[in-house]
């Protein structure tokens, strides 16, 4: 994996590695990404002869790339090599198809860009794994292989709230538009992409490649501290950022949905330009 890693899809290796003495490597990416083929260079030399798995993050929660998870995955299966997908940011964001991307397994939160309830998962096995794998929680009907991935949801009583605010979510996303959602919200984030890039003492982080930008944008700010930033994003707007901590980066990043407007968007760069200038000036 990278070292772009959520907790959420970094821990639970972490902990299967120290349980069976296994070896966790995390490989850094170029920062801004200049192409999809410096991403993937960059896996292909990490791959040794004892490499088995593959977590690849789909869209990094740092800075919003989105990895070249097709050929990551073809590269994978020339080696023999598992690949697990985490996927807590596209579904709801982008357009694509599961089986398309060759993937062993690809797990995802549709809280986020889906909109649906805390709580609920969605996690993807392929055909080839349906009848290999032992479920951890059981209760009746675990055993019966011809349910295929249903029998791993077999846990006795569920909350099935969180399943109809599930699909309540998928209807929303359906009405508004697969296609109408992800051309809002990448037509946003490439306006405030652009808005940042035109301000002086702003470092973006995020692919200058719109093609390989979500629209998750992060960036620092010369002469201010991540936390001092938020806190005057806040107090100024306020604006909700993300302070991306993780691995002692300390970024701000900004994310933009079909509930933002182009206005919100102006503003925030707006803000942003006059906290600059006036580090600069002082």
């Amino acid at each position: 994996m990278t070292t772009h890693e959520h907790v959420g899809g970094l821990c639970p290796w972490q902990a299967a590695a120290k349980r069976h003495d296994l070896v966790l490597t995390q490989i850094p990416l170029p920062v801004p990404p200049a192409s999809s083929a410096a991403v993937l260079d960059a896996w292909r030399r990490a791959i040794g002869p004892r490499t088995r798995v593959l977590m690849i993050s789909h869209v990094l929660f740092t800075n919003g790339l989105i990895q070249p998870v097709g050929e990551l995955c073809a590269l994978a299966r020339e080696h023999g090599i598992v690949t697990a997908i985490d996927g807590a940011h596209p579904p709801g964001m982008l357009r694509f198809r599961l089986t398309d991307l060759g993937c062993d397994f690809y797990a995802s939160s549709p809280h986020k860009w889906l909109l649906a309830p805390k709580g609920s998962g969605l996690l993807y096995v392929s055909e080839p794994w349906l009848d290999r794998l032992w479920p951890t929680i059981v209760s009746g009907g675990w055993d019966a292989l011809q349910d295929k991935a249903l029998r791993f949801d077999r846990k006795g009583t569920i909350n099935e709230s969180l399943l109809a605010g599930f699909q309540a979510a998928m209807e929303f996303h359906n009405l508004v538009g697969p296609e109408r959602v992800e051309r809002r919200i990448r037509w946003l984030g490439d306006r405030l992409y652009d808005g940042l890039a035109g301000i002086a003492g702003v470092d973006l982080k995020s692919p200058t490649d719109a093609a390989l930008r979500a629209p998750l944008i992060s960036f620092t700010v010369r002469g201010w501290t991540a936390d001092d930033l938020i806190k005057a994003l806040w107090e100024r707007g306020p604006v909700r950022v993300r302070h991306v901590a993780e691995y002692d980066y300390h970024w701000v990043r900004l994310s933009t949905h079909i509930y933002n407007t182009p206005e919100e968007v102006d503003r925030v760069v707006a803000l942003i330009r006059e906290l600059a200038g006036a580090r600069r000036q002082g």
